[in-house]
């Protein structure tokens, strides 16, 4: 759902409509039934002057199936449309822009929940190599030490000395001898001061990949100059695209163990 790509509610309705079968053809009617309106004010609505009001509004997030947050965002741009003045359209464009910025950090978009405490996340993100050895153990031929020190290039001791920590944190688990992957989630928050040691790790580990890259793998990098809508809009795709990336790689059997380092900063600042 690309709602968060506008700035309008209108402007995002007709864009999810003109993407529907037939160009939207015949979605008047069927919003008209879920927000309980007639046709008429529906058309007066998104192709004239009229604006929803907050029940309405709340009608036509179920009707897309919007989540939590993009039903605020949706709800803050229909506020901001029917502000009067100045003053409340200052407020309601801040608190819409509030949201949106909401929508760009990962934890609150997909709800992952931290499990280790400030002290474990400290250990856990010192290295890639914590990570890299939980990771593996979800392939079913990494379940022992030895095997994952000779598939990272590591030598045992260190191997046992991470395990120690994984295991005793519950993100390993350890039966009959044997090594499992720990059903709990970890996620360097983007407000954490591990998120950029974390980010970091990653990308000096695939610095060392670079020189034996495969046509199969890849590695990108642009720099680019875009107006502040692009950026917006860009960082919305990237976030998407994680999403997919997510419900692609979760189910997916473990078989190998891989890296994607995404980076969208802004170098300068739009001049005033």
């Amino acid at each position: 759902m690309a709602i968060f790509e506008h700035h309008h509610y209108k402007e995002f309705v007709l864009a999810e409509l003109a993407l529907r079968p037939k160009a939207g053809r015949g979605e008047f009617l069927r919003i008209a039934k879920a927000l309980n309106i007639h046709t008429t004010m529906v058309t007066h609505i998104f192709r004239g002057d009229s604006e929803l009001n907050l029940e309405q509004a709340l009608s036509l997030a179920e009707y897309f199936g919007l989540n939590e947050l993009e039903t605020e965002y949706l709800v803050a741009l229909v506020h901001l449309a029917r502000a009067a003045d100045e003053r409340s359209k200052k407020f309601c464009k801040k608190r819409a822009q509030s949201i949106k910025e909401k929508s760009t950090n990962l934890s609150s978009r997909f709800q992952i929940k931290n499990t280790l405490d400030e002290k474990d996340q400290a250990i856990f993100y010192s290295s890639w190599i914590f990570a890299a050895i939980r990771l593996l153990t979800a392939i079913p031929t990494m379940d022992n030490a030895n095997a994952i020190a000779k598939a990272l290039n590591l030598n045992l001791t260190q191997v046992n000395a991470a395990l120690e920590f994984l295991v005793s944190r519950g993100l390993v688990i350890k039966k009959d001898n044997k090594l499992f992957y720990g059903e709990l989630d970890t996620y360097a928050r983007r407000d954490s001061q591990f998120a950029s040691r974390h980010s970091l790790n990653w990308h000096l580990k695939v610095i060392e990949r670079l020189e034996n890259i495969t046509s199969s793998e890849m590695a990108f990098s642009s720099a680019v100059v875009v107006s502040e809508k692009a950026f917006d809009q860009i960082s919305e795709m990237i976030v998407k695209f994680i999403d997919e990336f997510r419900k692609t790689a979760a189910p997916s059997e473990s078989e190998i163990l891989c890296c994607l380092n995404i980076d969208w900063l802004k170098l300068t600042q739009k001049p005033s």
